[in-house]
């Protein structure tokens, strides 16, 4: 893997234009681009997103107005309690023939102020996205970052086990408690102690805005709250990792490789106290041999 192509990945994804004109909606590239393309050739560039036209639905003139009036000025991050709190919209769409998935939009003032904020401290995510050698999520399947690439990432992960284990966590989006991110982040001590301070802390305050106050589950549907789930995830990566253990990662479903029942369940052990500190609730999908899940 080059590191100039991540690299070129996380700038244009990190732009705030980008975050709002693409990121609202969460549409994958199929190129990069020098400038903003028109509605013409939104097919060539980009992929059709599951719930919305982007031809008719999208957000073309309101990224273009970034670039000529300051916005920011309707936002104030020194004082985050001072910004306004917004009511998402819920809604939902068939996933398979038996269930529906479930979204959660931000309204798009609430939905910019967490551009700006998570633009600004894009290198706080960039240090993590790039130590994490257990994430194959953390190209979010932009450009040639896409599902052969980064199974291929998985394989290695995975290799050197006769068994896998597949572990997820409960409607991760949909029940993660905002409170939380500066648990995992700064650890829960030093979080409580300083409640209104820090970067983790702020983006916890913004999410609530984002949800009317609340502090159940993330705004879905947008790639910024993906950046941040990612995020969180870096972190229990990096706790495991100390304790030992290399898995395969995708956002919150994970893949362990054993070989004795004293690993697995050293590992769902370890993992599992981390899940209860942090009001995480995980299940055991699967138990295979490797060759089964080859």
């Amino acid at each position: 893997m080059k590191e100039y192509k991540v690299d070129e990945l996380y700038s244009t994804i990190f732009d705030v234009s980008f975050l709002i004109r693409y990121g609202y909606y969460d549409v994958s590239m199929k190129k990069t681009e020098s400038t903003i393309i028109d509605n013409s050739e939104l097919e060539q560039y980009y992929g059709n997103p599951d719930s919305f036209y982007l031809k008719f639905l999208n957000l073309q003139k309101f990224s273009k107005l970034l670039e000529n009036v300051n916005l920011r000025e309707y936002f104030n991050f020194n004082k985050i309690n001072k910004n306004k709190e917004t009511e998402p919209i819920l809604f939902n769409i068939p996933k398979n023939q038996n269930t529906r998935r479930l979204y959660k939009m931000p309204n798009l003032y609430s939905y910019l102020e967490l551009c700006y904020y998570t633009s600004d401290n894009k290198l706080v995510f960039l240090e993590k996205y790039r130590d994490n050698v257990q994430s194959t999520s953390k190209f979010f399947n932009q450009l040639e970052f896409n599902y052969e690439f980064t199974k291929k990432i998985e394989q290695r992960l995975l290799y050197g086990g006769t068994n896998i284990l597949s572990v997820d966590l409960s409607n991760f989006y949909h029940t993660l408690y905002t409170h939380s991110i500066p648990w995992v982040i700064e650890g829960k001590q030093a979080s409580k102690a300083n409640r209104h301070e820090g970067f983790a802390n702020t983006v916890d305050s913004i999410l609530q805005q984002c949800q009317y106050g609340e502090t159940h589950g993330l705004p879905t549907g947008n790639l910024v709250t993906r950046l941040i789930a990612e995020l969180y995830m870096c972190y229990i990566d990096e706790r495991m990792l100390k304790k030992g253990y290399k898995y395969a990662r995708y956002v919150d479903d994970i893949k362990f490789a054993f070989s004795t029942e004293s690993q697995k369940e050293a590992f769902l052990t370890d993992f599992s106290k981390i899940c209860r500190e942090n009001n995480l609730t995980r299940i055991v999908k699967s138990s295979a041999t490797l060759s089964t899940y080859s």
